[in-house]
């Protein structure tokens, strides 16, 4: 029995961009929020006094804030758990979706059709299958390459089993 393993993990380079941008912006909040001398107009529709304008900029520092703390779990979970797509003899193995701790095992013959996307750039393959779809993004795989490499494998042993299904390719 066979199995080929790859590592699905999204980029650290994401994870660095999203606590750098919402610490930049808790930074900001909480500037403004600690010298706030004024109230807040937003879009002409409404109007903050001097102290709601101070809560409205705290509240956005919170929130700022919640999503570095996110991103830092997430940087956390992504070293501290192994996720791993696994294409086997006669099955795939793949957590559930980018964020998802749970795996899900496709028999190739449960397979009713392959499907590749591409939206703004990012390659997608979707696996329609007798109890729903598993979406594969590139992204979450060590490069480009590798996904390729990927979707070739499943494929050959999906057509290996014969029967009516069918490979859907972006038009190009």
């Amino acid at each position: 029995m066979s199995e080929t393993r790859y590592p699905y993990q999204p980029k650290i380079v994401t994870f660095l961009l999203v606590i750098a941008m919402f610490g930049s912006c808790a930074s900001f909040f909480i500037y403004q929020a600690i010298n706030n001398e004024v109230g807040l107009i937003i879009n002409g529709l409404l109007e903050l006094s001097q102290n709601g304008a101070t809560i409205f900029y705290g509240v956005l520092a919170a929130l700022s804030l919640g999503f570095v703390l996110i991103g830092l779990l997430s940087m956390f979970k992504r070293f501290t758990t192994k996720r791993e797509i696994v294409v086997g003899d006669t099955s795939i193995s793949s957590p559930k979706s980018g964020v998802s701790s749970k795996v899900i095992t496709v028999a190739y013959a449960d397979i009713l059709m392959m499907e590749r996307q591409e939206v703004s750039g990012q390659h997608i393959l979707n696996i329609t299958h007798n109890d729903g779809k598993l979406s594969i993004p590139h992204s979450m795989l060590p490069s480009k390459q590798v996904f390729e490499e990927m979707v070739d494998l499943i494929t050959q042993k999906r057509v290996a089993l014969g029967d009516n299904w069918e490979v859907k390719s972006p038009n190009k």
